[in-house]
């Protein structure tokens, strides 16, 4: 369809009224598309849905519903009220105004015959959904649907652009609040016998708004709109004892008020404990979708190529009916025609955007992720360098807070993904996210601490660059290069999270004092961890053995005003001011050392004019305090000379020193990973600035306050050693490994005990293959038959896990040809097998064994000695898996895995059909993407040198193409 024609078609449907409150209308419009799409694409399946006389319809290739689509794109064709003659289409000046011209009959045209252009030939599962109540909240259209199962990889909601070239990656939540107020009925002329219930109503509204001003412009803060106060009472006399309050809550991601219900409740309670919340009939998250996720790069892609532009990505004030694929995770960006004044009388969508829009769309779902961003090529470099990247590449000024929340977007994201448990917080509009690897654990083992927010840079700042051993960029030092090395560790321990014990805090605001971060998230939020480390100082490893204290103490003189010339008439101010500053100043000592107290006075102020006696004059201390002793002594005796002084000292500012003792136990090991790593003992040092690591000093929390070498914090030339940089991983997970590993469960007596867990960490990684040894049969491309076990019962679970021991292939494997795997005997603090232990009967696992090793029966196995000594031979060592490994205990169950007794060599790479058994088995259940799948597998010996990363990738993607559903 041509621009021109799809005009002249949204014309005919604007003049439809499909406004909420004409039902018929509205079905005419669904029919409408619908007509336009079965015109085009007889063969395309049609799903209807009714709900409250609301209709709507999914639209798809062939006879059944994909389980996922790869792409959806939602529309709605109702549209809010409008006075009649808007309903009449009429172009002018380059624009096409009418009711439902921007918001969004275009767009849904638009997409419509995109859709019809595509459906057919893309080699992925396109749908389109049409809803007719999405101005009304959805729940008849969008959610119903959902409910019945659809899914989608990635959904393009239609919804408008008020300029050109925005994608909308991220939306503020919505909440419609019903609140009730109870009082008590008195006759209006007996007041005080009542309690006004429009009174607490409002009342109540007035502290709502308080906590959530009403901007003067758009905003990305959460907001408040009174939508309705009403109450039964009709009569002027009578005091009302019932009130209704209705709000319109928009609310961001990171406000806590909107996690669910519960906290909304404890927030209205805090301002009213008698008001109650009735109801939330409209309730939808926040959204938010990385600008990295590779639709939205293909998205961009096409508009580069349709447009020349570079798209904006933008968060939209407003909901729309994404929220209900945010409750699902789906991945939702909102992106239509651009034009003005939607839902007002004026409405209009620019005529041109019609084409640029078709041929942007038409474009990127002919090719929906770019070629280059298609897994087939192997990492280049470690994950926390590409993670170091994306962050710095984010301009994270404090001041920028849609740049923080973005960036804190992406993190959490990427610990959430990896199992860990993710809290959003806010405070006077700065952000914060908390991680553990327990849910809402305010106590961890260990917390790992850091800032996203940077001082005001160069554009050229925000792209790491390498020089030799430096990274440069703003942030790499203080302190981006400290949460890049977080998650590189979390994913490297993300098939074990739940046998530690730790967090990760990222705030948004320590360039600023770190007060609406660190300090509430300690003082309110109630997160005491037993240890934290701070990468924030004492740079060159060396741990900060002191920190100074920091007060600023505000001095307040009042006297009286009088001309100048009648001094006895006067009480100057500035003079009571002054002699308390100079007899203050004589506390400390009048020429300090580094490591002395020191005192400066940082502002003064008082007088207006040169003839007038002051009555009024203040100042500002700035003290950094030495020692414990002068931070607790100091500011008492401020007081006191200031009162001699007739002078007030008001304390503003107040952090005691951090003070790490470093022989203390939680110290140690740190120090220890320190010498291991880096071949040097870990020095100390003293810091005359202050970090974030003093709120939880405060209350008695020891903190690890260190970096690796580097240098320029705030300056251009920002930088941090490379070498450094990869050695604080290792000592994290070396430090995590020692101090926040939970001890293993006791071991339960195995004689005679029924479970235990089998770790299987070669064809057993495929759930499948591992089913074909329990209920016999020969697997695809295997030589021979497994005769099964007798009890044929299913694992009871299953799960990944990691072993500290090195994988390789060798040897002449029966089965498969082709070497087989093999662990290594001994740990390593880098060797690394993945694993997935399977829950089964110890009878089951002997059956297992057995035909593992071509034997007709095991009878016993050495259990106990195996537990004793890590490892055990069972009979007499000759076949290819009789050295049983102990693995420790999870829930109670001994975890076995077993190698060969004597090495298997030469080294040997397993066959294609083997490698395509080990790249189903760990791509399922939401295991290793590509990249990590051959990362993983390209440091086995036998594997490595024999096989190239190129076809390990396009193995893994062949293998989980056909076993996930996605397009090959």
């Amino acid at each position: 369809m041509t621009s021109k024609e799809l005009i002249e078609q949204t014309k005919r449907l604007i003049a439809i009224p499909s406004t909420a409150d004409n039902p018929t209308a509205l079905r005419q419009a669904v029919d409408f598309v619908a007509g336009m799409i079965t015109k085009r694409c007889p063969d395309v399946t049609f799903e209807w849905f009714e709900t409250h006389g609301k209709h709507s319809f999914l639209a798809y290739r062939g006879k059944l519903r994909p389980a996922e689509f790869d792409i959806l794109l939602n529309v709605h064709v109702d549209v809010v009220p409008g006075k009649p003659e808007q309903f009449k289409a009429v172009e002018k000046n380059g624009r096409l105004y009418g009711r439902g011209a921007l918001d969004m009959k275009g767009t849904t045209l638009a997409l419509a015959d995109a859709f019809c252009e595509l459906v057919d030939d893309a080699p992925y599962s396109l749908g389109l959904q049409v809803v007719s109540d999405e101005e009304i909240g959805g729940e008849y259209g969008t959610r119903v649907q959902i409910e019945s199962g659809v899914r989608a990889k990635f959904v393009i909601m239609g919804e408008y652009a008020n300029e050109k070239h925005v994608i909308y990656n991220a939306a503020r939540g919505l909440c419609w609040a019903e609140i009730v107020f109870k009082g008590r009925s008195a006759h209006g002329g007996h007041l005080w016998k009542g309690t006004n219930a429009v009174v607490k109503a409002g009342d109540f509204a007035g502290a709502v708004l308080k906590h959530y001003p009403t901007p003067d412009k758009e905003t990305w803060t959460t907001t408040a709109s009174i939508a309705s106060l009403q109450t039964p009472n009709q009569t002027f006399n009578r005091v009302p004892d019932t009130a209704v309050l209705k709000i319109d809550f928009r609310f961001t991601k990171a406000d806590p008020v909107f996690r669910d219900l519960d906290s909304l409740r404890a927030f209205i309670a805090s301002i009213d404990p008698d008001a109650e919340l009735v109801a939330a009939d409209v309730f939808g998250p926040a959204v938010h979708v990385d600008e990295l996720n590779p639709y939205v790069q293909g998205l961009s892609a096409a508009m580069r190529q349709a447009t020349g532009s570079k798209p904006q990505y933008l968060g939209r004030p407003a909901a729309s009916d994404g929220r209900h694929f945010a409750v699902i995770d789906n991945d939702i960006i909102e992106f239509g025609l651009y034009g003005k004044d939607s839902h007002a009388d004026n409405e209009s969508v620019e005529l041109k955007s019609f084409a640029e829009y078709q041929a942007i769309m038409h474009g990127f779902l002919a090719q929906p992720i770019p070629a280059k961003l298609k897994p087939t090529i192997v990492r280049t470099e470690p994950l926390g360098y590409t993670v170091l990247r994306e962050l710095v590449a984010r301009p994270t000024v404090t001041s920028d807070r849609i740049a923080n929340e973005a960036a804190l977007g992406y993190i959490g994201k990427f610990l959430s993904d990896r199992g860990m448990h993710v809290e959003q917080f806010e405070y006077e509009g700065f952000d914060s996210i908390v991680a553990t690897t327990k849910v809402r654990n305010k106590r961890p083992a260990v917390m790992l601490y850091a800032h996203i927010d940077v001082v005001p840079g160069k554009p050229e700042q925000f792209k790491l660059s390498v020089k030799g051993d430096e990274l440069h960029g703003r942030g790499v030092l203080d302190m981006k290069a400290a949460i890049a090395s977080y998650l590189a560790v979390v994913d490297e321990l993300r098939l074990e999270l739940g046998a530690y014990d730790f967090g990760i805090m990222i705030t948004s605001d320590e360039e600023v004092g770190g007060k609406h971060g660190a300090e509430k998230l300690v003082q309110e939020a109630g997160y005491r961890p037993g240890v934290v480390i701070v990468p924030d100082g004492g740079e060159g490893w060396q741990i900060e053995r002191f920190a100074k204290g920091v007060q600023w103490i505000k001095l307040v003189a009042s006297g009286k005003a009088g001309h100048a010339s009648r001094p006895w008439e006067g009480d100057d101010a500035i003079h009571r001011l002054l002699g308390a500053l100079h007899d203050i100043k004589a506390l400390v000592p009048a020429n300090p050392s580094r490591e002395d107290t020191i005192l400066s006075v940082g502002t003064i102020e008082g007088g207006t004019t040169a003839n007038q006696i002051p009555s009024a004059a203040s100042a500002m201390l700035d003290v950094r305090y030495g020692s414990l002793a002068d931070y607790e002594q100091l500011y008492p005796r401020i007081q006191d000379v200031s009162r001699e002084h007739g002078v007030e000292a008001i304390l503003v500012v107040s952090s005691p020193p951090c003070v790490t003792d470093l022989d203390d136990p939680l110290i140690k090991p740190f120090r220890r990973a320190i010498a291991e790593a880096c071949g040097q003992a870990a020095g100390s040092s003293m810091s005359y600035a202050a970090t974030d690591g003093r709120y939880f000093s405060a209350v008695g929390i020891p903190c690890i306050v260190t970096t690796p070498p580097g240098a320029g914090r705030h300056k251009d030339d920002e930088w941090l050693s490379k070498t450094g940089f990869d050695q604080f991983g290792v000592i994290l997970k070396q430090y995590l490994t020692e101090v926040a590993a939970e001890p293993a469960l006791a071991v339960v007596p195995v004689k005679g005990q029924e479970y235990v867990w089998y770790a299987s960490y070669g064809s057993g990684l495929c759930k499948e293959l591992f089913m074909s040894v329990i209920e016999g049969g020969r697997p695809a491309g295997a030589a021979r038959d497994f005769r099964g076990c007798t009890d044929k019962t299913p694992p009871l679970r299953d799960y990944f896990m990691a072993l500290p021991h090195a994988l390789y292939f060798g040897g002449e494997s029966e089965t498969w040809t082709g070497g087989f795997p093999t662990l290594g005997l001994a740990k390593g603090p880098k060797a690394h097998t993945i694993a997935r232990a399977y829950l089964i009967t110890l009878a089951q696992y002997k059956e297992i064994l057995a035909q593992e090793n071509s034997r007709d029966r095991i009878a016993e196995l050495p259990i106990e000695a195996a537990i004793k000594h890590g490892h055990a031979t069972i009979g007499d060592g000759t076949g290819n898996y009789e050295e049983l490994m102990y693995c420790g205990t999870k829930d109670g169950y001994p975890i076995f895995a077993v190698t060969a007794t004597t090495p298997r060599q030469p080294y040997a790479p397993p066959s294609p059909a083997y490698t395509r058994m080990l790249c189903i088995g760990l791509s399922q259940d939401k295991g290793f993407e590509t990249e990590a799948a051959v990362d993983y597998l390209m440091q086995a010996q036998g594997i490595n040198g024999t096989y190239k990363p190129a076809e390990l990738s396009a193995l893994m993607d062949e293998t989980t193409a056909s076993h996930t559903g996605r397009p090959l």
